[in-house]
């Protein structure tokens, strides 16, 4: 069996970046990850995603860019975010329909399949 995942993690810097699960957990400023969350995407699922949306209630500074005169913006410098408490920040994964759950969110039952019409006509096995 293989495994394919990715990490989130935030540096000692404070910056927040992705890895693939086999890389080395070095941001892009040289900082190593003081924090790392594990996403586990081998059967597509994303088990333990952790939404952006999650990681703005850690931000400490926001990014900032600046816009040049031919109108592109250029970073000046990252966003910087604090290191999460343990169980701060809500896991997710992705149902078979594509929908984004929490991590503890049971599982969808799964109707029983009736037998067929030749089981039902044959009856109960004997023993011998």
């Amino acid at each position: 069996m293989s495994y394919e995942g990715y990490t989130q993690n935030i540096c000692k810097n404070g910056h927040l970046f992705d890895r693939d699960a086999f890389s080395r957990t070095i941001c892009d400023c040289g900082a190593e990850a003081a924090w790392t969350n594990q996403v586990d995407e081998t059967n597509c699922y994303g088990v333990g995603f952790i939404p952006f949306e999650e990681f703005k209630k850690l931000m400490l500074t926001p990014t900032r860019v600046k816009t040049c005169n031919l109108g592109h913006q250029h970073v000046l410098e990252e966003a910087t975010y604090r290191l999460p408490e343990p169980n701060e920040l809500q896991r997710t994964k992705r149902t078979p329909k594509g929908e984004i759950v929490p991590i503890d969110a049971p599982e969808p039952k799964v109707r029983k399949q009736r037998p067929s019409r030749t089981d039902r006509q044959r009856g109960p096995k004997r023993r011998r």
